[in-house]
C-alpha cells in the first residue's frame, strides 16, 4: 500500500487540513496499525493500538461503521489528538472480513451528521486500494492499481488506466463469476471500463458519486461518426434487481446530456419493467444483467484475449 496515494484521494477531496483529517488503519492478528494519517500532528506509521480499543477498534470488532458525534461524551475515548470534537470510523471489507478501518476526524462538533454518505463513499473510494485476497480461490492476491483519480479539470472526469484492472483479476472473474460481488462499486466500475475499453471504446471514468448520474462515458469511432455512450454500474446482490425507475432515470440523463445512447450493467437482474422499458427504447437505452457479464468474461480465459 503507496500511503502517497491516498494522500493524493484525500487532497483531491478536501479532507486533510487542521479542520478535517483521517487516519488509515489495516489490521495485523491482534494489532491494529497506521499506514497514513494527514493529521496535523500525525500520527507515525506502523503505530499500533489493541484490537479491542477506541472507536477504530470497534468499527473493526462489529464490521460497521461507527459514529461519535461528541467525543467528551464518550468515556474512555482515546484521544489521539487534542482538538478532535467528532470522529467516523468505517471499516474496509474483503473477503467477509475486516482489511483496514478508515477513520476520519474533525473539530468541529457533530461534524458528520448529515454527511454520512459523503465519507462512506470516501472510505470505499480509500479501501478500493488495498490488495484483496482470494484466499478460497487458488490463494490468489490481486492487486487493484491506481487508477487515474488526480488533477480532474473542469469537467471533473477522470481518463481511465487501462492497468486500473490487472490480467490476474480478469481471468480469475472469467473462471469465477461470482468473484463479481467481492468487488467494491468503485471497482466493478473500473472492472466495466476495461471490459469496455478491451472492447474498442474510448472509457472515461467519473467521479464516485451517488446513484442519480452515470459512471463512464464510453466512446467509439465508426467510419460513420463517433457514438457516446452513458453507462450507469449497479453493483447490486442477486436479490436486489434493477427496477423500471433505474431504467426511467438514465433515458432521462441520457435526454439531458445529449449522448447517442446508454447503458446499464448490474450484477444483478432487471424487473420486467425495466425489461419492457428497455425494450421500449432499445435503440437508445441496452441492458446487461450478471448473465452479460458472464458473456463478457469469457473472452478473458486462458488462452483468449488477455
Amino acid at each position: 500500500m503507496d500511503p502517497q496515494r491516498i494522500r493524493r484521494i484525500l487532497e483531491a477531496e478536501g479532507i486533510a487540513s487542521r479542520e478535517l483529517f483521517c487516519t488509515v488503519h489495516t489490521l495485523k492478528a491482534d494489532r491494529i496499525a497506521v499506514i497514513y494519517s494527514s493529521h496535523p500532528i500525525p500520527e507515525p506509521h506502523g503505530g499500533w493500538q489493541a484490537y479491542d480499543q477506541g472507536v477504530v477498534g470497534q468499527s473493526a470488532q462489529e464490521k460497521k461503521t461507527q459514529i461519535v458525534h461528541d467525543v467528551d461524551s464518550l468515556p474512555g475515548y482515546l484521544r489521539v489528538y487534542p482538538q478532535v470534537a467528532s470522529e467516523m470510523a468505517t471499516p474496509v471489507m474483503a473477503g467477509g472480513r475486516v482489511v483496514a478501518v478508515v477513520n476520519f476526524e474533525s473539530t468541529e462538533v457533530d461534524f458528520f451528521s448529515g454527511r454520512e454518505q459523503r465519507f462512506l463513499d470516501l472510505a470505499s473510494l480509500v479501501g478500493d486500494y488495498f490488495e484483496f485476497n482470494l484466499s478460497d480461490y487458488q490463494a490468489n492476491i490481486l492487486l487493484i492499481p491506481e487508477p487515474s483519480l488526480v488533477g480532474a479539470g473542469p469537467e471533473k472526469r477522470l481518463r481511465l488506466k487501462v492497468s486500473a484492472i490487472s490480467d490476474a483479476l480478469l481471468k480469475s472473474l472469467a473462471r469465477d463469476s461470482s468473484l463479481l460481488y467481492r468487488l467494491t462499486p468503485r471497482t466493478f466500475e473500473e472492472l466495466v471500463g476495461k471490459i469496455l475499453e478491451d472492447l474498442g471504446y474510448s472509457v472515461t471514468l467519473t467521479r464516485f458519486q451517488k446513484d442519480g448520474g452515470y459512471d463512464l462515458l464510453a466512446e467509439a469511432r465508426l467510419e460513420t461518426g463517433s457514438v457516446l455512450t452513458l453507462v450507469e454500474c449497479k453493483k447490486w446482490s442477486p436479490e436486489r434487481p434493477v427496477g423500471v425507475e433505474v431504467v426511467r432515470n438514465l433515458y432521462g440523463v441520457l435526454a439531458v446530456e445529449g449522448a447517442t445512447n446508454a447503458m446499464i450493467v448490474t450484477t444483478s437482474r432487471f424487473t420486467r419493467g425495466a425489461r419492457n422499458l428497455g425494450d421500449a427504447v432499445k435503440y437508445k437505452l441496452s441492458l446487461r444483467d450478471y448473465q452479460g457479464l458472464e458473456q463478457w468474461l469469457t473472452r478473458y480465459q486462458v488462452g483468449e484475449a488477455s
